[in-house]
């Protein structure tokens, strides 16, 4: 009787085969959710660091090239490389995939950004240096560069009051290197910015 009794016992808290089968069900799923949320975290978290990597960048040459550009004597805007540069003329719209800038009347003493077609990557120059360095790397927008009126219209003179515009496309990201375009994060990155001299012609 008390083996019957241990056997009756033993049967009442044993699981059978649905419950198990029900059991295994709901623990997959709950640890299906628990990986997939801790791969999108680490996804967003990649993604965070990329944009922070790339508005580092982007900050760094904002300054240096915002100071150089307000503290000039003249800018001018047009087509240009390592060897030399092509002001857009007078009636032709002032955009280009170069800037240089005058920090005094000396029209030898200049500071050339341009976009290198070659490797894509946006180079500073100096007069006084010796070799352009990469300011930004990846860059697909051939024009750059541009002179604007107040409202964001292109100008097509030297208007003495005109805003330097500076529109950067990446087609990759740094720190880490990630492409963009389809099955990766962004369609695109864009970065643009505006800039006025303090000193007038």
């Amino acid at each position: 009787m008390l083996n019957k009794r241990c056997r009756q016992e033993i049967r009442m808290r044993a699981f059978t085969l649905s419950e198990l089968i029900i059991a295994s069900t709901v623990f997959l799923l709950v640890l299906l959710g628990l990986v997939s949320s801790h791969l999108f975290g680490m996804r967003l978290f990649q993604t965070t660091q990329m944009k922070l990597g790339v508005q580092q960048e982007a900050r760094t040459v904002l300054i240096q090239l915002s100071e150089e550009i307000k503290s000039s004597r003249r800018v001018r805007i047009g087509r240009g490389d390592f060897f030399s540069f092509l002001p857009s003329l007078s009636g032709e719209p002032q955009i280009g995939n170069a800037i240089q800038i005058y920090p005094s009347q000396d029209t030898n003493d200049f500071i050339r950004y341009f976009r290198d077609p070659t490797d894509q990557n946006l180079k500073r120059l100096s007069s006084s240096g010796t070799g352009p360095d990469i300011i930004a790397r990846a860059i697909t927008n051939e024009f750059v560069f541009s002179a604007e009126d107040h409202l964001g219209n292109i100008l097509t003179n030297n208007r003495n009051n005109r805003v330097v515009g500076m529109e950067l496309n990446f087609y990759q990201l740094q720190n880490p290197t990630l492409n963009l375009g389809p099955g990766q994060l962004f369609d695109e990155y864009r970065w643009t910015t505006r800039i006025t001299r303090r000193i007038l012609e």
